[in-house]
């Protein structure tokens, strides 16, 4: 994944990086609430996830696009709940940048403890 041509990520029905420096979830009552959550290690065992408010909200389909300007977001390590198949993706943002995406909560408590 390239932060600097595609800083941002979709997960609107999939896993897309995006040019737009921002994150993008949707929430569709009964399958996702669109959150996004900077991630941090509690004594070193157990990941405590903060909340972050969104700033854009526009209806879509059946449902309401969610977007997080990346340029908002703290360097860390980040989940958001959406309508991908995973429903919920685990990624690390750097530079308001995503520069990677992690592939599950076990791999990203790995990537906190070294960070």
């Amino acid at each position: 994944m390239s932060g600097a041509d595609e800083p941002g990520l979709s997960l609107v029905r999939g896993v897309t990086p995006i040019r737009a420096r921002k994150i993008i979830t949707e929430r569709v009552s009964g399958m996702s609430d669109g959150r996004l959550y900077q991630l941090k290690l509690i004594a070193r065992k157990y990941i405590k996830p903060d909340e972050i408010e969104s700033t854009d909200e526009e209806a879509q389909g059946e449902g309401m696009a969610v977007g997080y300007p990346t340029d908002d977001l703290n360097d860390g390590f980040y989940k958001a709940n959406s309508t991908c198949d995973e429903r919920t993706v685990f990624f690390e943002i750097a530079g308001g940048a995503v520069v990677r995406t992690l592939p599950n909560e076990r791999r990203t408590l790995q990537e906190l403890k070294r960070a």
